[in-house]
C-alpha cells in the first residue's frame, strides 16, 4: 500500500512579497479613509463635518469673562465662509452690525442624549468686540436656533458669566457694583424647546426699576384735532 504524506504549501519569495505588498496597500487605504477632515481647506464639507469639528465636551459648559477675552488657539480657527455655509450670517448682525470680517473659533460641542439636538459654542471676534454664541442643530443636523451666550463687559464694575448646566438649562448671570458699594444682580434662564426656539423660563433681579417717561402723542396734537 502506497504511503501518503501530508501536503504543505510552498511559498516562494515572490508570493511572500506579493502578500506583504497587498497588506501595505490595504493599510494605506484604511489610513486614508480615517484621515480627519480639514474643515478650512477640504472641499465638499457637509454639516456633519462642520459639527464634528467642534471639540466635544461634557456638561456643564461654563464661560466667564476670562474665556471671552482669552486668546484662542489657531487650531480652532474656522473660516467665515465655512460658518456661513451652515449658520445664517444674520444672527451676528445685531452685535456686529454686519457679518463681515469676523474671526471665528470653535469652542465646544455637546449632543443631547434623549432629544438628540446638538449645541455648538462658537466664539466671534472683531477688533475689541468679543462674544460667545450658542448655536443649536436639531436631530436631523439642521440649524434650528442661536443666541448670544456671553459678551465682553464694557463696564469694569460689571461681571457677567453664562453656562449650560447638566439639565440643559442655559443660565446667564450679571452682577454689578455701584459707586456707593451696592451690589445688583440679574439672572435669566432659558431652555431649547422642540419648536426650535430658546424659551425664557426664569428671570430674577434686584436691580432698581428705572422710571421711564411715557410719550403721549395725543398731548402734542393741536387742540383743534379730533384726537386732542
Amino acid at each position: 500500500m502506497k504511503k501518503s504524506f501530508p501536503f504543505y504549501p510552498i511559498f516562494t519569495q515572490s508570493m511572500v512579497m506579493r502578500r506583504i505588498l497587498l497588506w501595505i496597500f490595504i493599510a494605506i487605504l484604511a489610513s486614508c479613509s480615517d484621515k480627519p477632515v480639514d474643515i478650512n481647506t477640504d472641499e465638499n464639507i457637509d454639516v456633519e463635518d462642520f459639527i464634528q469639528s467642534f471639540p466635544l465636551k461634557e456638561l456643564p459648559i461654563a464661560y466667564t469673562q476670562a474665556n471671552v477675552t482669552a486668546k484662542e488657539s489657531d487650531s480652532l480657527l474656522i473660516k467665515e465662509s465655512v460658518v456661513y455655509s451652515f449658520v445664517p450670517d444674520s444672527i451676528f448682525n445685531k452685535e456686529f452690525g454686519n457679518a463681515k470680517q469676523i474671526s471665528f473659533h470653535r469652542s465646544a460641542r455637546y449632543k443631547a442624549e434623549e432629544s438628540e439636538e446638538t449645541y455648538l459654542f462658537l466664539k466671534a471676534e472683531r477688533k475689541t468686540k468679543k462674544l460667545i454664541y450658542l448655536i443649536c442643530f436639531n436631530k436631523e443636523n439642521v440649524f434650528s436656533a442661536a443666541m448670544e451666550l456671553l459678551g465682553k463687559d464694557a463696564d469694569p464694575r460689571t461681571v457677567s458669566e453664562a453656562a449650560v448646566d447638566k439639565r440643559l438649562t442655559i443660565i446667564k448671570n450679571r452682577t454689578k457694583q455701584t459707586g456707593d458699594g451696592k451690589y445688583y444682580y440679574n439672572k435669566s434662564a432659558y431652555v431649547y424647546n422642540t419648536e426650535g426656539l430658546f424659551t425664557l423660563i426664569l428671570t430674577e433681579s434686584n436691580e432698581p426699576v428705572e422710571d421711564k417717561v411715557i410719550f403721549n402723542p395725543i398731548d402734542t396734537l393741536p387742540k383743534k384735532s379730533m384726537f386732542a
